[in-house]
């Protein structure tokens, strides 16, 4: 149920399922909810065969995390939509690199 044995762990998990869903963008500042709930309530819910988390994140047959009830895939970009590669040495200030993440800015 969505409890994680260390943080790279919890990460993965979230690359591979919550940061290509659509209930998480990042950009427009809008969090999924149940993995707002999985960080503040996983280490006193992981052991209660009942908890709503086993409900929400279920294991899979072999026992590892399986994808989230409420997982629904976003619509790859196009690379069109993508603003230009940069490297952080191309990074001037916090106002330069919002500016290239919303595409107003090349490098």
């Amino acid at each position: 149920m969505g409890y994680f044995p260390n943080g790279m762990s919890g990460e993965y998990y979230r690359e591979q399922f919550c940061l290509r869903c659509v209930n998480e963008d990042v950009a427009a500042e809008r969090y999924c909810p149940i993995w707002m709930w999985h960080l503040l309530h996983n280490y006193e819910e992981c052991n209660k065969p009942d908890s709503w988390l086993h409900k929400l994140i279920p294991r899979t047959d072999d026992g590892f995390n399986g994808q989230c009830v409420m997982f629904v895939e976003r619509e790859p970009s196009k690379p069109d939509d993508l603003p230009p590669r940069s490297t952080a040495a191309d990074i001037h200030s916090m106002e330069h690199l919002r500016a290239v993440m919303a595409g107003k800015l090349g490098c």
